[in-house]
């Protein structure tokens, strides 16, 4: 009875590391230091959207959070929700939060419909969420908060949530 009861533990531990390790943040998700940054790529897949993550490499000497944001609305690729002409005007980390300001074609956003919008807090989301200095974004426009139509903007939004930034199943037609 003993040597069953041993076994059955042994099972739980392992099942519960095994749930751990897959539902926690790996540390090597995070930003290594080395000025190699993921950038997600919105794409069309069996009539649906999907972020594929591209690698980039940036100078570490540069503040990489901003260089990843440039990246994210300069190569967002053919189906980017960013606005043409969108700008980083500026960005700061405090108390965890990435407080990002747009120039003001980021507003047409709100212009492009749900899955535009949800699309665009997504790919911001997943660009941030690889610095483990940001927990959540505050995004503004022209120093002001955006408020976006579709999605709620007013509050900081979690980069790691239950989606792990990830848009699933929004139809591309």
């Amino acid at each position: 009875m003993k040597k069953k009861t041993l076994i059955w533990i042994g099972i739980c531990i392992a099942i519960a590391a095994i749930v751990l390790w897959r539902w926690l943040p790996s540390r090597s998700s995070y930003y290594q230091g080395n000025g190699s940054i993921r950038i997600p790529m919105v794409q069309v897949h069996n009539n649906q959207f999907k972020m594929a993550m591209r690698l980039y490499h940036v100078d570490p000497k540069q503040d990489v959070v901003a260089e990843a944001l440039r990246k994210l609305l300069s190569d967002g690729g053919a189906l980017s929700p960013f606005p043409s002409g969108t700008r980083l005007l500026d960005l700061r980390v405090q108390n965890s939060i990435a407080y990002v300001n747009f120039s003001s074609e980021f507003n047409q956003i709100r212009e492009n419909g749900d899955t535009t919008e949800s699309l665009a807090q997504n790919a911001l989301r997943k660009t941030l969420a690889q610095f483990e200095q940001v927990k959540a974004m505050r995004i503004m426009v022209d120093g002001k908060p955006f408020v976006g139509e579709h999605s709620d903007w007013s509050q900081p939004i979690p980069v790691r949530g239950t989606d792990g930034g990830v848009t699933q199943g929004a139809s591309a037609g």
